[in-house]
């Protein structure tokens, strides 16, 4: 339902290159390029700077990126509005996020969401936090959730919430009997940590710089359920924020003990939409849901 040339014109916003957009709609890249330059001509902008490191848009192209992206879900809307009429349509909610927020959050604010509206189906992408945000602004995903960024880009912030950072073990290791703990206490020990791609990670990094630690390393993982399997099993201890470990703790198989008197190490869990979107019922309805949900779980 979106002009060819704006088809065109999101992909070569997409890969950075005419090349690139031709090899993903197999189409001729001469064909894109008067596309190109005819949307331009007729807007009487320039929507790309010509680089040698490929195409990148200009403020003008931006602005025109994000117009595209809202358009396409307007339609997609719309068609799922005509499709609501069929008896055998289900709707649907994407959602992108942090992988210590899908592993128990997010699956339970679903199932919770569910119990009353059991005819929506979600798609769930685990990614980064930088990743979460670009597929929002995107219109790739409906809804993102992830530990908050220094930066951020253009979106709009639902709910934003503060969750605390604790240091998950099995409950037969050391350092359990304590009440809260220091780096300088936990440097001895083996440490599972996520990887340098996290925020937490940055935090921990940060840390342990100011203080002069350096920490017994034992993995590193992307993946936070792996994190806690390995110290289910004892094979070290972990970072996390509260909300992420929650099950684990609840069930007895960890112990979560916080950080001494010190604030430094929390961070915030926010929740995003496209900026400026009008969303649908159902999205909105679940974005309440996932609002009441936070609060309770941290």
């Amino acid at each position: 339902m979106l002009p060819t040339s704006l088809k065109y014109f999101l992909q070569v916003a997409k890969t950075g290159s005419v090349n690139g957009a031709s090899e993903r709609l197999h189409v001729a890249s001469s064909a894109i390029s008067r596309q190109i330059s005819a949307l331009e001509a007729k807007l009487n902008v320039q929507l790309f700077e010509r680089c040698s490191t490929g195409m990148v848009l200009t403020n003008a192209g931006q602005k025109l990126a994000d117009y595209a992206h809202r358009a396409i879900l307007d339609a997609d809307e719309v068609i799922g509005q005509l499709n609501d009429m069929r008896p055998d349509y289900h709707g649907r909610i994407s959602v992108a996020a942090s992988d210590g927020l899908a592993n128990v959050l997010l699956s339970e604010a679903i199932y919770l969401y569910r119990q009353h509206n059991t005819a929506v189906e979600f798609e769930v992408i685990v990614v980064a936090p930088l990743e979460v945000a670009r597929m929002v602004r995107e219109g790739e995903v409906d809804v993102g959730i992830f530990f908050g960024l220094a930066k951020m880009p253009p979106v709009h912030i639902i709910k934003r919430f503060n969750t605390q950072t604790v240091v998950l073990m099995h409950p037969e290791h050391a350092l359990a009997s304590h009440d809260s703990l220091t780096m300088k206490d936990i440097e001895p020990h083996p440490v599972a940590i996520m990887d340098s791609s996290t925020s937490l990670r940055k935090i921990i990094d940060m840390r342990c710089a100011a203080e002069g630690v350096v920490l017994n390393i034992a993995m590193t993982s992307s993946h936070a359920g792996g994190l806690m399997h390995f110290t289910r099993l004892n094979g070290g201890i972990t970072f996390c924020a509260l909300i992420s470990g929650l099950t684990w703790v609840r069930d007895g198989f960890l112990k979560a003990v916080p950080f001494e008197e010190d604030k430094s190490m929390d961070r915030s869990i926010i929740a995003i939409t496209m900026a400026d979107r009008q969303l649908p019922d159902r999205v909105q309805s679940f974005i309440d849901s996932l609002g009441s949900i936070l609060p309770e779980r941290i």
